[in-house]
C-alpha cells in the first residue's frame, strides 16, 4: 500500500510537468522481473491489441447522437480550459484528433489552440523495462463496427419505469393496502 503523498502539481513521477514523460522504470533504475519457470518466461508485457489506443474511443464517439457529441465536445473544452500548461492541452487535443478531427478542431478552437488539419501520431510512454520503443508504437486500429446503438443513450426507453428500481419509504401508521397496491403497479 502506498503511504507517501507527493507534493507538487502531479502525484506521480516521472511526469511531463516534473521534467520527463511518464515511463516505466528500467532495470538500471532498480526494476527487474524475477524470472521463474511457469509455462514460459514471466515478462512485463502486453498484447499487441493494447497498442490500439483509439478504435474504441472512435466507436464510442461515432455512436453518439448529435446532442451527446455536443455535450462531449463542451465537456472536454471545459475541462481542458482549466489546464494551464499549454503542452498538456496540445497533447490532449492531438489525442482527440486520432479519435475524430471535428471533435479535436472544436475543442482546439474553444481553448485557443490552432486549427487541427490532420491527426499526428501519438507516442507511447508506457514502454516496459528495457523495451525497444519501436516495438511499442501505438497502432491505428480499425473496427469492423462503425456505430453501435447500444453505446448511445438517445435510443434508451423514456417515460417508462420498466427495468428501474423503485424504493418505498414507509413509516409507522402507513396504510399497508396502499403499499400493496403500489407494488402491483
Amino acid at each position: 500500500m502506498r503511504m507517501q503523498i507527493n507534493k507538487g502539481k502531479a502525484s506521480y513521477t516521472p511526469n511531463s510537468i516534473g521534467g520527463g514523460c511518464p515511463y516505466l522504470a528500467k532495470a538500471a533504475e532498480g526494476f527487474t522481473s524475477h524470472q521463474e519457470k511457469i509455462d514460459g518466461q514471466k515478462i512485463r508485457g502486453r498484447s499487441k491489441s493494447f497498442f490500439d489506443h483509439f478504435s474504441q474511443a472512435k466507436l464510442f464517439y461515432n455512436s453518439q447522437s448529435e446532442p451527446e457529441k455536443n455535450h462531449i465536445k463542451d465537456a472536454l473544452s471545459f475541462e481542458l480550459s482549466k489546464c494551464i500548461i499549454p503542452a498538456i492541452r496540445e497533447r490532449m487535443v492531438n489525442n482527440l484528433s486520432n479519435v475524430d478531427l471535428d471533435l479535436a478542431s472544436y475543442v482546439a478552437a474553444k481553448i485557443g489552440l490552432p486549427q487541427i488539419k490532420n491527426a499526428k501520431p501519438v507516442e507511447n510512454g508506457a514502454i516496459p523495462a528495457d523495451g525497444n520503443p519501436k516495438d511499442y508504437k501505438p497502432l491505428k486500429g480499425t473496427s469492423s463496427i462503425k456505430r453501435s446503438a447500444a453505446l448511445s443513450m438517445a435510443g434508451t426507453v423514456k417515460d417508462s419505469i420498466v427495468s428501474r428500481k423503485i424504493a418505498i419509504l414507509a413509516t409507522d401508521g402507513v396504510d399497508e393496502k396502499e403499499i400493496t397496491k403500489l407494488k402491483k403497479h
